[in-house]
């Protein structure tokens, strides 16, 4: 943005700012997925614990402890119990996107960005898109 200055008809100088397109639409969600995902690699230990501890914790407990309780083996009782722990572990994780949301939305980081030139869809988007491919990273773990 920058400006350069000229002298009009009576000898003042006057300032022409430089014209700056606004990001394409992919380009405004690419730069809401960067900064989405740097909200999320500083909460490495709320990472950890959603995507590595919390399923190995419910499998366990449920398997190992109710599970012979309830089926008689682990074996019978381990086909009704992985897709039960699979939604256990993704819906809390849905609750990340929201609050993130919500406190930038408290925080009036929202109001900033309704002043900015750029696609205003794309804040939410961006965020939705990182997390959900921050979800599909978490179910290869």
């Amino acid at each position: 943005m920058s400006a350069s200055q000229h002298t009009s008809k009576d000898g003042l100088p006057t300032v022409r700012q430089a014209i700056i397109d606004p990001p394409h639409a992919l380009t405004a969600i690419r730069i809401f997925m960067w900064r989405t995902w740097q909200h999320t690699k500083h909460n490495g230990f709320g990472l950890v614990m959603d995507a590595v501890l919390s399923p190995v914790l419910l499998l366990l407990i449920f398997s190992y402890l109710f599970g012979g309780a309830m089926a008689g083996s682990t074996g019978a009782y381990i086909q009704f119990l992985l897709p039960g722990i699979l939604i256990l572990t993704v819906v809390p994780m849905t609750v990340y996107s929201g609050t993130t949301i919500c406190s930038d939305i408290t925080k009036g980081v929202y109001n900033r960005f309704r002043t900015l030139p750029f696609w205003q869809p794309a804040s939410v988007i961006g965020s939705i898109l990182t997390d959900g491919l921050r979800y599909a990273l978490q179910r290869k773990v």
